[in-house]
């Protein structure tokens, strides 16, 4: 009986790798529309002193070379998720004030590029956040496509706290 627990086991490790190998990375796109033009949306985006309020679980947020708003700026993020402390390096890639903000990002265990865009829709913005996640190896590549649902609903929530946080700002 042992045997067969063992070789189920085994398939199922094998199963949960072959994940991984098939998905290298998950891609994920959340969009909110936010009834503030897009001064006011890139303002309080942009805001690295207001990023508390609206990502989940940071804890601390400091530039380590460059300006604010620069392309080339590294800044690096503190979160803490259920207990764990978890590091992010976060390197900006393209700013566009008031249009887009890009940057890639790195963990110990993944990796990601985002793009973030304001888009004027009526008297408010559409602010979408467009990202694309990659596990180091083939256990953290698995595990994020396991959990990309979580992932999403995070972002969600996110995007739903920034939202409030903007609206809360005057016209």
């Amino acid at each position: 009986m042992w045997k067969w627990i063992a070789i189920l086991v085994g398939i199922a490790c094998a199963l949960f790798l072959a994940i991984g190998l098939a998905k290298p990375d998950i891609h994920i796109v959340s969009s909110v529309h936010v009834d503030r033009s897009p001064d006011v949306v890139w303002k309080v985006f942009t805001d690295m002193g207001r990023a508390k309020e609206w990502l989940t679980g940071l804890n601390s947020m400091e530039r380590i070379s460059g300006e604010h708003l620069a392309v080339g700026t590294r800044s690096k993020l503190v979160f803490f998720d259920g207990g764990r402390r978890e590091e992010m390096e976060e390197t900006t890639t393209a700013v566009e004030p008031g249009k887009l903000y890009a940057f890639d990002s790195t963990m110990d265990m993944m990796s990601g590029s985002t793009t973030v865009r304001l888009a004027p829709n009526g008297a408010g913005t559409d602010l979408t956040f467009d990202s694309t996640y990659a596990g180091k190896n083939v256990l953290w590549r698995s595990a994020l496509a396991v959990m990309q649902s979580s992932v999403e609903k995070r972002e969600a929530e996110d995007m739903g706290k920034l939202k409030a946080l903007i609206e809360a700002e005057p016209k």
